[in-house]
């Protein structure tokens, strides 16, 4: 059974390039522009992994992370983040818990900086995904 990727980012050019990479990866992937359309998809879609933009219009994806581990249908879903925001580094560990209030919360699987290192972006979603359809 195919994998579905859900990659929300505002940028078209990304979303593009992630989607080719994706779907040439063998992965069915939908797309969102902005977070709300995002939370919607991935109710409505339930993929098996989404890849997430932190600064977008009408809900960053800080904001769209905590909605989806808070929702007990998508709570387990799992993210990674996709920034160009300073260094994605910067958000590991405590910098991303000072943005999420909730302790509970935990953090993304990953976080890659844009623009990606395609080997190392491909290489973590295979063996995640691959990992997950073991289980």
């Amino acid at each position: 059974m195919t994998k579905k990727i859900l990659i929300i980012d505002d940028e078209p050019d990304i979303v593009i390039y992630l989607k080719v990479l994706l779907e040439n990866s063998g992965y069915s992937v939908v797309t969102a522009s902005n977070g709300q359309e995002g939370f919607e998809l991935a109710r409505t879609e339930a993929p098996d992994l989404v890849c997430l933009d932190i600064m977008m219009p009408r809900k960053t994806g800080v904001a769209l992370y905590q909605e989806i581990k808070m929702d007990p249908k998508l709570k387990k879903l799992p993210c990674i983040i996709i920034s160009a925001y300073e260094s994605a580094y910067s958000f590991k560990g405590q910098a991303f818990r000072r943005l999420i209030q909730d302790r509970t919360i935990p953090e993304p699987l990953k976080f890659f900086e844009k623009p990606i290192d395609v080997k190392v972006f491909l290489e973590f979603i295979n063996g995640y995904l691959n990992k997950a359809k073991k289980k």
